[in-house]
């Protein structure tokens, strides 16, 4: 993550560039993760102007391209963009066409949308249970098809792109109802906090995740479409899904190395401050003093990463323990960092 960049030519084998700097006269020249993240990051700021940009250089792209660019339209996706969307059905990449159709059905209103809520609520269960004081209990029924190791993901492709308001409506529920009749479903409750965090409710996923969604933002940052291309955004999402003191062991290193990539910057203050004084943060340093884990040295390094400067000296004195194996990138990657933005 220090590095990235460091060593890229300024073309690829397929003629793209990589530029420092893109904007609505070169983009279309940069590299598809660029084209990408331009285009997310305008439509936050000029939906309109991001879409007319995308479809002017949209027939010339390949079709992974197309697929990037088509995602990217998920930022403040309204019912504008169905013109386009529709034009895409006769695309010749099904992935291009699967791209939009997911687009399309979550436009409120759309045919598309009514019939992807309909499916989706004939697999909400809902059940009363207790006995003195009843209360409503909502689970997902699963095809009878799916393993188990598959649910959780079938349930994010199945569920993650409707909205909060609509399947609320649809259980006949407010949306600030939904949060204890989720809490025996796990699934479903990383559902909701993956809705909650596509509509900007960070009030709601903080509690989904003191509730019963500890891990939820794991499998929020695999979902292509979750984007966060606003610092603000960014800080507020990570400070209500990253709460490492219901954690019950360390994630995979996977898992904060993709927080990164999204967030592409710093946890708060707050959330490091927890991380070190959680019992999965001394569980993990007790392992890496004597028996390192094998991604260790990933685990540290990603943390190094999402560790503000104000507390990369606390960082240090958590692994002045650790294996040197396991602190080495890590400490020469903060050491960099501090003589970077020492200027």
């Amino acid at each position: 993550w220090a590095e990235r960049n460091a060593n890229e030519k300024s073309t690829d084998p397929q003629g793209y560039s990589y530029l420092d700097t893109l904007d609505v006269t070169n983009w279309m020249h940069g590299r598809p993760a660029q084209k990408t993240a331009f285009i997310s990051a305008l439509r936050a700021k000029e939906p309109g102007l991001a879409r007319e940009l995308l479809a002017g250089a949209f027939p010339s792209e390949q079709a992974p391209v197309r697929v990037g660019l088509v995602k990217a339209l998920a930022e403040r996706l309204s019912p504008a963009d169905a013109p386009f969307l529709e034009g895409l059905a006769n695309d010749r990449a099904p992935s291009v066409r699967e791209a939009a159709e997911s687009l399309l059905a979550r436009l409120p209103g759309s045919p598309l949308a009514a019939k992807r809520l309909k499916d989706c609520l004939s697999r909400i269960k809902a059940q009363k249970r207790g006995v003195l004081r009843q209360r409503t209990v909502l689970t997902i029924d699963y095809p009878a098809t799916l393993q188990d190791w598959q649910r959780l993901s079938w349930a994010l492709a199945t569920f993650g792109a409707l909205g909060l308001g609509d399947f609320a409506q649809g259980l006949g529920l407010s949306v600030d109802e939904l949060v204890e009749p989720a809490a025996d479903d796990p699934n479903l409750a990383t559902i909701l906090a993956l809705q909650a965090s596509q509509e900007g409710r960070f009030d709601l996923l903080a509690r989904l995740v003191r509730n019963r969604a500890a891990n939820a933002w794991t499998s929020i940052l695999q979902v292509d479409d979750f984007r966060v291309s606003e610092p603000s955004v960014a800080a507020a999402w990570s400070a209500s899904a990253v709460q490492p003191d219901l954690w019950q062991e360390m994630p995979q290193a996977a898992a904060f190395v993709r927080l990164y990539e999204k967030l592409r910057m710093p946890l708060h203050e707050r959330t490091v401050t927890c991380l070190f004084a959680s019992t999965a943060w001394q569980a993990f340093a007790g392992l890496c003093a004597q028996q390192p884990p094998p991604v260790a040295a990933d685990t540290v390094g990603a943390i190094a990463a999402l560790t503000p400067a104000t507390q990369r000296s606390q960082l240090r004195e958590e692994v002045a323990a650790f294996e040197p194996s396991v602190t080495a990138r890590a400490i020469s990657a903060m050491s960099l960092l501090d003589h970077i933005e020492a200027g």
